[in-house]
C-alpha cells in the first residue's frame, strides 16, 4: 500500500502522465492535496513563490499631491477586492491550473519541465523536487564495496568468486 502510495505520487508529479496511471485516483489526489497543504501552511516554505518584501527596493517617493490622492485610492481599492486565500484553496487552484495545461512530450525530462514551471506551480514543484528526485547518496554500496575490499586483500587474491561472494555476504549481513 504504501509502495503504490509512492508511485501514485510520483505518477502524479510527472508531467507526461499525471492522473492516466493512477491505481487510485481519489485518494492518491487526496494525499498529495494533503501534503501541499501541509507544505503551504509552513511559514518558512522554500517552496512559497512570494516575495519579501526585504527583498524590493525602496519605493519612489511621490510628487506634488494628486500622485499621493491617486495612490490612496488605489491602495483602498487593492485591499477591498483583496480576499487572501487559505492555503487549501491555493493548493486545489494549482492542482487543477497543473491538471489543465497541456500534454507534455513523453521524451521530455520531467525535472526541466518542472524548473520552467516553477514560478507558475511553486507549492507542487516542491513536491516534484521531493519525489521525482534521485537520491543524491549510494552510502550503501559503497560501503558494501568497501567491505569487499577488505575482504579480497593481496593475501586474499586466490578466492573464489563464489567464496568471496559468501564472505561479503556474512560481512553485511552479520552484527
Amino acid at each position: 500500500m504504501e509502495t503504490s502510495s509512492l508511485l501514485d505520487k510520483c505518477s502524479y508529479l510527472d508531467p507526461r502522465f499525471r492522473v492516466d496511471y493512477l491505481v487510485d485516483k481519489n485518494r492518491s489526489l487526496r494525499e498529495i492535496e494533503y501534503e501541499a497543504v501541509s507544505i503551504a501552511a509552513k511559514p518558512d516554505s522554500s517552496f512559497d513563490a512570494t516575495v519579501d518584501e526585504e527583498d524590493l527596493p525602496p519605493p519612489k517617493k511621490p510628487k506634488g499631491l494628486s500622485t499621493i490622492l491617486k495612490k490612496t485610492f488605489k491602495d483602498r481599492r487593492q485591499k477591498a477586492s483583496e480576499v487572501p486565500l487559505s492555503d487549501r484553496q491555493k493548493v486545489e487552484e494549482e492542482m487543477s491550473r497543473y491538471q489543465s495545461l497541456p500534454p507534455v512530450n513523453p521524451e521530455d525530462d520531467p525535472l526541466l519541465w518542472w524548473k520552467d514551471e516553477a514560478h507558475r506551480l511553486p507549492i507542487l514543484a516542491g513536491l516534484a523536487r521531493k519525489y521525482l528526485s534521485a537520491c543524491g547518496t549510494s552510502v550503501a554500496s559503497e560501503r558494501l564495496f568497501s567491505k569487499a575490499g577488505y575482504i579480497v586483500s593481496d593475501l586474499r587474491a586466490r578466492l573464489s568468486p563464489d567464496s568471496v561472494n559468501k564472505l561479503v555476504f556474512l560481512a553485511r549481513n552479520m552484527p
